[in-house]
């Protein structure tokens, strides 16, 4: 079975150009269009409680999230600790509740 994931790339895209980021399209393309951003490319969000770690902005670059957030107070979910890995273009762990909410 081959595993089929969404993209968010025209999205992303559309924000970029809306909200004029230059460095979003960087991300969103690449590396092939926009400016490379001045910071990262790992990120740690302390609101959020995610840290999410790059090799780089390039299509095959390795990357992990890990949630490290308090339980939410109006909405949550129960995945505290979890780690996804990506590298050499697979999914090496994986959110086993992953999923799009579409029909």
């Amino acid at each position: 079975m081959t595993e089929i994931r969404s993209s968010d790339h025209s999205l992303i895209m559309k924000g970029a150009q809306k909200f004029d980021h230059e460095d979003w399209e960087y991300i969103v393309t690449n590396g092939e269009t926009g400016r490379q951003p001045v910071d990262g490319p790992s990120y740690f969000y302390p609101w959020a409680g995610h840290f999410v770690s790059r090799s780089g902005f390039d299509r095959d670059a390795h990357w992990s999230f890990f949630d490290i957030g308090p339980w939410g107070s109006g909405h949550q979910h129960n995945d505290k600790l979890h780690l996804s890995v990506s590298a050499y273009g697979k999914d090496f762990l994986v959110d086993s509740g992953r999923f799009a909410y579409t029909r």
